[in-house]
């Protein structure tokens, strides 16, 4: 991946073109995760935050923080604070501060096609809305059926015990006035 420093600031060339970094607001909603070590699957660059508390290998944490001073190839990208931010796009790890910005691909495509996306989006929502609605009324429906079947064996419980008691009050004992 060809990339060059534009006011201190590693950037990507793809096609030729510059990429700017993805907005804040866009990293805000994929990163969800933070971790001491971890490689961004958009261009294979180890991210890392020596400063984390989080549980980690000192050994491979100062062999990867060496590494970022060496262009072999494996590119490795220190991090300062206690930890690197990072989350899932289309299926693969993306790191925040990332210097390929490949998420502003996405962030691009998607403000360029808001339209369709709030289209779509609105559209799976009535789907949605209308599947619990019917799933709902399913419901109501068995809770109809469960509370009746109840009423229907309390009413059978209350006759066999009605029945029960009129076969013992037909039975009648002769009294002391008959006898």
């Amino acid at each position: 991946m060809a990339t060059t420093m534009i006011d201190g600031v590693k950037r990507d060339l793809r096609d030729g073109k510059e990429y700017e970094a993805p907005s804040d607001e866009f990293m805000r909603t994929i990163c969800g995760f933070s971790t001491a070590i971890v490689e961004c699957e958009l261009c294979g660059t180890v991210h890392v935050a020596p400063d984390s508390d989080l549980d980690f290998d000192e050994k491979e944490m100062r062999e990867l923080v060496d590494a970022a001073d060496v262009d072999d190839g494996n590119p490795t990208q220190v991090h300062d604070g206690d930890g690197v931010s990072w989350g899932y796009l289309d299926g693969k790890q993306v790191v925040d501060g990332c210097y390929c910005h490949g998420a502003r691909l996405w962030e691009d495509w998607i403000v360029g096609n808001q339209g369709l996306v709030m289209d779509f989006l609105c559209r799976r929502a009535e789907r949605k809305v209308a599947e619990a609605k019917e799933a709902l009324a399913l419901a109501g429906k068995k809770h109809d059926i469960d509370a009746k079947e109840d009423e229907a064996a309390r009413l059978m419980k209350r006759a066999k015990e009605d029945a029960k008691r009129k076969d013992t009050d037909t039975i009648r004992r002769p009294t002391a006035r008959f006898a």
